[in-house]
């Protein structure tokens, strides 16, 4: 028999390992039985009136025999007129599983929600008004994943991503007749805005502010192709600014302090032929050429 100390100590290592895997089998079971116990508890069915004779069912459910102010089990809540207006099952008082709400007057069907074993939202929740609809995802009780929102059309108006609880990533805004975008927004991971912002109207790009470099932001004409000025992060415009018409033709330039007109400011017609210079100390309009 080898008795060497090598042997000794591989031979008490695989006892450790042994009694480790033993001690886990044990929890494991443990914590199955006391799920399996909780929801297995003694119920007793419980059935609630709109009215003194007992003709309208208000509620049917399961309700701990323990503490019948507990519901345990399955769980149903009707309208007047017999429609049942939410579908659930209850643990301990919490609900879980998958939830139905509906209208009481047409039995048509608003929301959807679904839990896990600890009442916490978790999963799809959907959301309807109409033709409208929500869809949104959670996780532990957090928004988690994509949030969108659609509008009676049809049209997307809301693209939002959460990561427990907080807005990260690119969150998007739609226009509700167009579909064209509003406005693109950035949020880093602590739920904090970030990099470029964008900004239209009628879907043509009109600003663009940047969170990393003070929240400066790009001011454009209206077909989003030309740089008008610079705003701060106090959204003041300052340096030199120009202006255009819908034709894209330049009918005013000049320098901003603070929103206050400075020094020249050259005053264009339609075509672009200058028509004056204004002269501005500190927004108070000195002279005309």
């Amino acid at each position: 028999m080898d008795v060497s100390p090598g042997n000794k100590k591989r031979k008490r290592i695989n006892q450790l390992k042994t009694k480790t895997m033993k001690t886990k089998m044990i929890l494991i079971l443990l914590f199955a039985f006391v799920q399996f116990a909780g929801f297995t508890q003694t119920t007793k069915p419980v059935v609630t009136y709109y009215d003194y004779y007992k003709t309208k069912i208000h509620e049917k459910a399961n309700v701990l025999a323990s503490n019948p102010t507990i519901f345990h089990g399955s769980y149903k809540e009707y309208g007047q007129n017999t429609v049942v207006m939410e579908e659930g099952v209850y643990n301990n008082g919490k609900k879980i599983g998958i939830w139905h709400y509906r209208n009481e007057s047409d039995g048509l069907e608003y929301k959807t929600e679904t839990y896990n074993n600890k009442g916490e939202l978790h999963g799809e929740v959907i959301e309807r008004n109409g033709k409208s609809k929500n869809v949104k995802h959670f996780k532990n009780g957090n928004a988690d994943g994509s949030q969108k929102a659609w509008n009676e059309a049809g049209i997307l108006v809301k693209d939002y991503t959460f990561v427990n609880g907080v807005k990260q990533g690119k969150q998007s805004e739609y226009d509700g007749e167009t579909g064209k975008p509003i406005i693109e927004a950035y949020f880093d991971s602590l739920g904090k805005k970030k990099g470029t912002w964008k900004y239209y109207e009628d879907g043509f790009l009109w600003k663009e502010k940047n969170f990393d470099k003070d929240g400066m932001s790009i001011i454009y004409d209206k077909s989003g192709a030309k740089s008008m000025g610079v705003l701060d992060g106090y959204d003041y415009k300052f340096d030199q600014w120009s202006e255009y018409n819908a034709a894209g033709v330049l009918i005013r330039q000049g320098e901003y302090n603070n929103s206050k007109k400075m020094k020249e400011w050259k005053i264009f017609d339609d075509s672009g032929v200058l028509i004056k210079t204004e002269v501005y100390d500190y927004g108070q309009l000195i002279s005309t050429k």
